[in-house]
């Protein structure tokens, strides 16, 4: 969807709902649940996730029609994100872990690392830092091994910023 890393639009968010009525219209359930999910991240950088409801509604559709494990799995990581960012850290954990279990039966280590990434941000917030590093940690191991670039720097920023010496941050 255009316009995506530089933040939305208004016109780039057109132009993504139109990408997912096209989507929807192929009738191929992957691209219309992966779509929808993208547009769905998204719009939420701008109006919110509770202003996007009727939208995750729809992505969830989306995704149940939909039998590609990796698909379901970024849909899983996406509202994962989505829950983190409007502070239901618990919840995120949870698609978290059924990203993680989908991709465990269609292994991704691209989305393994994305996951494992969110995962590390969402526990050092819960103020596991034992957790946290681990994530991180495991996640450069999927970046390097996927070969994705911006997941090895990320990963190494969490790394980075986690505090290595547990028992400074521990009660």
């Amino acid at each position: 969807v255009v316009g995506g890393a530089a933040g939305m639009t208004g016109a780039a968010l057109l132009a993504g709902r139109e990408a997912m009525g096209v989507a929807d219209q192929a009738g191929d359930p992957a691209l219309a649940a992966t779509t929808a999910a993208l547009l769905l991240e998204r719009s939420c950088d701008r109006t919110g996730f509770d202003a996007s409801l009727p939208m995750a509604a729809h992505v969830r559709r989306r995704a149940i029609r939909c039998t590609d494990l990796q698909v379901r799995a970024n849909v899983h990581l996406t509202f994962g994100r989505l829950e983190a960012r409007v502070g239901h850290l618990r919840t995120a954990l949870r698609h978290f872990a059924v990203g993680r279990h989908m991709i465990a039966e269609d292994p991704n280590e691209l989305i393994a690392s994305s996951i494992d990434l969110d995962e590390s941000s969402v526990l050092s917030l819960l103020g596991d830092v034992p957790g946290a590093l681990e994530m991180a940690q495991r996640a450069a191991e999927s970046a390097r091994a996927s070969g994705w670039a911006k997941g090895k720097r990320v990963a190494a920023m969490n790394i980075a910023h986690t505090p290595r010496y547990c028992s400074e941050t521990s009660p």
